[in-house]
């Protein structure tokens, strides 16, 4: 059985402005969560970094678990299906300058470029039974040093699954 999404909160991303740091979550306030066990992935929007969308899928299943959802075997029928997406822009730019000597006729000059990644995750959930999605987060976030990707990734799921409702 095939699934399709909404992809409400994939337009509203791309619409909001970058500026908009943080987390927005959604939910079903109808749905029973208590009765969701099970969960297993979906095909959404990849990181384009594989290593990117490794720690996205280890984040959100490291949440999931630790509320009492467990990851189906393959075969087995799950209670919710989650997807995420990943969109991500980098912004570049230089800033240039010329160092003169008081001394000497010569001077230096200097470049210093910097990357920033903007980006937005989203995950969703749909209830298998009912076909609904029943909680959706948008997180956004900026990183501008090197090396702190996984971090700010898993700063971000633990702040949409700080608003996971609880059994």
């Amino acid at each position: 059985m095939r699934v399709r999404v909404p992809m409400v909160w994939l337009g509203l991303v791309l619409f909001v402005s970058s500026t908009m740091a943080g987390v927005k979550v959604n939910r079903d306030e109808e749905a029973d969560f208590s009765k969701y066990q099970t969960y297993e992935w979906q095909k959404g929007l990849p990181a384009a970094r594989h290593q990117a969308q490794d720690w996205i899928v280890a984040g959100v299943e490291s949440e999931l678990e630790a509320r009492g959802l467990r990851k189906v075997a393959e075969g087995e029928q799950a209670d919710l299906h989650v997807f995420s997406y990943a969109i991500g822009e980098v912004q570049g730019g230089s800033v240039g300058g010329f160092i003169r000597s008081p001394t000497y006729s010569y001077g230096i000059i200097t470049t210093d470029t910097r990357a920033v990644l903007s980006g937005s995750l989203i995950v969703e959930m749909v209830d298998v039974e009912a076909n609904r999605l029943v909680w959706s987060a948008v997180g956004e976030g900026t990183i501008t040093q090197r090396g702190k990707a996984q971090a700010k990734i898993e700063k971000i799921i633990g702040k949409m699954f700080s608003k996971y409702p609880r059994r």
